[in-house]
């Protein structure tokens, strides 16, 4: 399953992915949208993009 996660913290590799890793899941199937680049709604195209990817690697 891929997981798409929408975060403030420009440090996802030290925490989410450590903590999701920790709870058994695989980093690799993690997506972020970070906003603090951009706030996000939900007409941003860095939604889109991510659920492209998701189901890009997902075939």
């Amino acid at each position: 399953m891929t997981i798409i996660y929408q975060t403030t913290e420009d440090n996802t590799d030290d925490m989410v992915v450590l903590r999701f890793n920790f709870a058994d899941g695989n980093g690799e199937n993690l997506i972020f949208i970070k906003k603090n680049e951009k706030s996000l709604s939900f007409e941003d195209n860095r939604i889109a993009k991510a659920i492209e990817k998701s189901i890009m690697q997902n075939i």
